[in-house]
């Protein structure tokens, strides 16, 4: 059964249809599709060829591809266009390129159809060119069929006139003739009456067309179904009115419909397209055709009007021009998130492209602040005109939290409003959205990681602007930005792994290099402080020779401290706690201080009278005052204060973690700023932990202070606001370190402008001081016992023979591990300790050592070395549990070290050792 068209009265079958095609498949397929339906269809595989046929045949309808070999679609369109208008052409293209959409409109292409797509859409498309096909057959009939009975009326006329002429001079002779003459006039009116109606009715069973019929001055004769139907007015209401009364008042200034009729007279026929009005005043879009009608002389006697109601295609087209803007948009982004790698400057761009190249009036980013809950702005675009600063949306208000933007967030979704003007969730707004032309509002979510972090809002200038489509296709935008968001993020933080793993590599380059240093220097340090040792002790030595002996090992002392400082640097370092007065640290480290510092900060110092006798590592607490002078010095850019107090402190509870100064109206914003405490873990701790009595070691400055939004990082490893090149972030996490190690905790207070103190509490240790004293007071360091002592350096070696010896021990030398073996094995009656050397030719302190216990499992030893603890455990030189002692070894500590050994005072221990630095 064939497809009828619009009017019903006619099939498709009865149309010839040319399909022009150059793939063989698809005009196969489509052919014998076509043909179920229409009369007969042609085919060309190109456009010359398509072009021909036409030319040859006059086919009712094209359809052809855009993409034809030779000639292409809209070359062929336009030829025939141009020979014959009213031909309708179907286009099908595969592409999405608006540059061919607006050709094709422009050639006056009916229908654009684009692959793949449902036959439905085509064979809609055939009916609704046969539709106009049927339409235009009947108005060409019935305009022929009026211009005949014209013809044929002025004929009779003509006739009738002579018949008249002729008679007149026989009047007396043909009265009879002449009354028959009368009465053929009378039929002949009759008749053309008949056919005035005849056409009237014609006419009036269109319905698609509103046709009318005009006077010569413009009043409306006739008024058919199709008018009715289109326009409004029923036929009482019309009839008899001028043609003015379907135009608006602007029209009507503009001259207008007597100008058209003008050109009508003048032209004998005008076309135009433009808004027409219905009864009810809403607009539609229509071609309007104004043809003159005469009589035979070329009097005007009226005019004939067509009206067709283009309003849906307008519409249709409208729609697809808003979506290929949009697709626009979305593509100019999507290429703009591929771009650009940084938030704001995304957030700025989409803004612009969206009110640029999009529809939108005004479009803006905001980004929720988490600590206020507001929204705030960060990008727009458009005529925004001090909108923004009147927008104030607060996710914690009732009232402001409930527009587009706030309900989008809050549902992590979307929201439309297509009527600013009547819907309520705008009222806050309302004002100044319509004195700013907004009448359409949509926002977007947009989420990181799942959290929701804001939205993008965009305005139109017209009612109803957002439809489903496009709220889709703007939610996969909002998705695109979001997930270039995260990328952002991601990227981000793999940079700043990327830095800190860089920045570990260099440390640890740096630590080896400070190893290496510290080993060949401590050999050296070790020799000196020996042989001093040596003049020291020899009772012939005078006075004066004495006190500059004293002096160099002072200075040797202080050499050892330095090479202690180059293992803490490299995070290789033994730890060497021992009871000591905080004061004396603080004294021995003032100088070093003020040289690091600088002339143009002062240093204050103000110790207590009170001992303040702590068990920790020298080295570490010089390192922990270092650090915190150096980020005070850094925090007075433009000179001041540092000041290092020491206090005795009795603490009885602890208090949280995060903690408010006593007096908040001292603050710099007169709010509670935050003082932070660092404790060993971020648990929380029974506050019992940190009671007792305490060493404070106090450091302040008055400089810039610490913001409290960063006050939480500045003991986190590889934090820094220093710029690149001008701080490791390593500092204060190495203080916490350190702090941590000696059972103590630190604790920060700042004031924005005004200044920081750094307090660091240790635990006091009196009991252990008097231990240490009794122990000391009451050892003897000297022996009779043999000792085997291997040492590949001859200087220490000879060193080491001369202080045992000195104190009544009997010592056997070897100069590398093996010789060790082989004088262990000569006297393993005798030798009742040996002394090795870690790293040795021939064979290290270890392998000798297990093959010397092979032999005597209870040997006693004492292993030495330059190198640091954890490299020779890294490299297996050294058990945990053997007793060890780090180069230089002060001669007194020596001989204590093996006395204890050999008194089996220190069993068989593990040393102490400090952890790596955070």
């Amino acid at each position: 059964m064939g497809i009828m068209s619009r009017t019903g009265e006619e099939p498709l079958r009865n149309l010839r249809i040319l399909y022009v095609e150059d793939d063989p498949i698809e005009r196969e397929t489509l052919s014998k599709l076509l043909k179920q339906y229409a009369g007969e269809v042609l085919e060309a595989e190109d456009g010359r060829r398509g072009l021909d046929l036409f030319m040859a045949i006059k086919p009712d309808i094209v359809i052809t591809d855009i993409g034809l070999p030779g000639i292409d679609g809209l070359q062929m369109a336009k030829e025939i266009k141009r020979t014959n208008p009213s031909t309708p052409i179907i286009l099908i293209t595969g592409s999405d390129d608006t540059g061919y959409l607006i050709n094709a409109i422009e050639i006056g292409v009916d229908r654009y159809v684009m692959k793949p797509f449902e036959i439905s859409r085509l064979l809609d498309g055939l009916n609704f060119c046969a539709g106009n096909i049927y339409q235009k057959r009947r108005i060409d009939e019935l305009n022929g069929q009026l211009k005949a009975q014209n013809r044929e009326l002025a004929e009779q006329a003509a006739y009738m006139e002579l018949v008249v002429s002729e008679r007149t001079a026989q009047i007396m002779v043909a009265n009879e003739l002449l009354t028959k003459e009368i009465e053929e006039r009378r039929m002949a009116e009759t008749q053309r009456r008949q056919s005035e109606e005849l056409l009237r009715k014609l006419i009036d069973v269109v319905r698609d067309f509103a046709i009318f019929l005009l006077d010569k001055d413009g009043r409306i004769d006739t008024w058919n179904s199709g008018a009715r139907q289109i326009i409004g007015y029923r036929e009482e209401e019309i009839i008899g009115k001028h043609l003015s009364c379907l135009y608006s008042r602007d029209e009507l200034n503009a001259g207008m419909p007597s100008s058209d009729l003008d050109k009508a007279v003048s032209e004998g026929r005008y076309e135009t397209k433009g808004w027409r009005y219905r009864k009810d005043g809403s607009p539609f879009w229509a071609n309007v055709i104004i043809t003159v009608i005469t009589d035979s002389g070329g009097q005007l006697l009226g005019f004939s009007h067509i009206t067709q109601d283009f309003s849906d295609r307008k519409r249709a087209e409208a729609k697809i021009e808003r979506l290929e803007r949009l697709y626009s948009v979305l593509i100019s982004i999507n290429e703009a998130l591929v771009r650009i790698h940084t938030r704001d400057e995304l957030f700025r761009e989409v803004c612009r492209i969206a009110t640029h190249r999009g529809l939108f009036r005004m479009a803006w980013i905001g980004i929720t602040d988490k600590a206020t809950s507001e929204v705030v702005p960060v990008a727009h675009s458009g005529h925004e005109d001090g909108y923004l600063k009147l927008v104030d949306i607060s996710l914690k208000d009732e009232t402001r939290s409930k527009g587009p933007t706030g309900l989008a967030i809050r549902s992590c979704g979307h929201f439309v409003c297509n009527d600013i003007e009547t819907n309520d969730v705008m009222i806050p707004w309302r004002q100044e959205a319509l004195k700013r032309g907004y009448y359409s509002s949509a926002a977007f979510s947009l989420k990181v990681s799942g959290r929701c972090i804001g939205a993008m809002t965009f305005y139109a200038s017209e009612k109803s602007f957002f439809d489903m489509r496009e709220v889709e296709l703007l939610d996969q935008l909002s998705l695109d930005i979001s997930f270039a968001l995260e990328f952002m993020e991601q990227e981000e933080h793999g940079k700043k792994l990327q830095e800190q793993l860089s920045h570990s590599r260099k440390m640890e380059a740096v630590g080896q290099l400070a190893g290496g240093i510290a080993h060949d220097f401590n050999n050296i340090l070790s020799a000196i402080l020996g042989y001093c040792h040596v003049i020291h002790n020899r009772p012939d030595v005078d006075a004066f020779v004495r006190r500059y002996v004293e002096q160099i090992l002072a200075s040797a002392r202080r050499a050892a401290n330095l090479t202690q400082g180059l293992l803490a640097y490299s995070r290789k370092q033994v730890v060497n706690p021992m009871a000591v007065d905080l004061n004396d640290i603080i004294r021995n480290v003032q100088k070093l201080v003020m040289h690091l510092i600088g002339e143009d900060v002062e240093v204050a110092v103000n110790l207590t009278n009170e001992k303040l006798i702590v068990y920790t590592d020298v080295t570490q607490i010089e390192q922990v005052v270092m650090n915190l002078c150096t980020n005070a010095r850094d925090a007075l850019p433009k000179g001041g204060t540092i000041t290092i107090e020491t206090n005795y402190h009795i603490r009885t509870d602890c208090g949280p973690r995060i903690r408010q100064p006593a007096n908040p109206a001292n603050t710099a914003d007169g709010s509670a700023d935050a003082a932070v405490t660092k404790k060993s873990d971020d648990k929380s701790i029974p506050s019992t932990k940190f009671s007792g009595h305490y060493a404070l070691l106090s450091v302040s400055d008055t400089g810039t202070g610490i913001d409290k939004t960063l006050r939480e990082k500045i003991f986190e490893p590889f934090f820094t606001t220093k710029e690149v090149g001008k701080g490791t972030g390593l500092g204060l996490s190495i203080v916490y370190g350190i702090v941590e190690q000696n059972n103590g905790y630190i604790e920060v207070d700042s004031i924005k402008d005004q200044g920081s103190i750094f307090r660091v509490y240790l635990p006091i240790c009196n009991s252990e001081v008097e231990k240490c004293k009794q122990d000391s007071s009451n050892s003897d360091s000297r022996g009779t016992e043999t000792i085997l002592v291997a040492e590949d350096d001859n200087e220490l070696r000879g060193l080491a023979r001369e202080i045992l010896e000195d104190s009544g021990y009997k010592v056997i030398e070897a100069s590398n591990g093996q010789d060790g073996v082989n004088a262990f094995i000569a006297h393993r009656d005798e030798i009742k300790m040996v002394i090795f050397d870690v790293i040795m030719p021939k064979k290290n302190g270890k392998d000798a050592y297990d093959e010397i216990r092979a032999l005597r499992p209870n040997v006693k030893a004492l292993f030495t070395s330059g190198y640091a603890f954890d490299f020779l455990q890294k490299k297996g030189a050294v058990n945990d549990e053997w007793n060890f002692m780090s180069k230089p070894v002060q001669p007194i500590e020596l001989l204590r070290k093996i006395r204890e050994i050999l008194d089996n005072q220190t069993p068989t221990v593990k040393p102490e050792r400090g952890e790596s630095r955070r």
